[in-house]
């Protein structure tokens, strides 16, 4: 009985997974390229300082 469920739960586990690779096969059909991993890094960079500065003058606001 425990292999048929580890069994079952890869079965499932793969599934999402592959469910996952279809959405991003989807939503980018060519291949990942370096460019568009630069530009992704870039944009959380931004969010990040963005974020960090919203915090700080949040901060500076409510304390003083």
């Amino acid at each position: 009985m425990k292999g048929k469920s580890r069994h079952k739960h890869k079965g499932s586990s793969l599934r999402i997974f592959s469910i996952y690779y279809f959405l991003l096969r989807f939503y980018y059909p060519e291949p990942l390229l370096l460019q568009d991993v630069i530009h992704g890094i870039v944009y959380l960079m931004f969010l990040y300082l963005w974020i960090h500065l919203e915090i700080h003058r949040l901060q500076k606001f409510l304390y003083g």
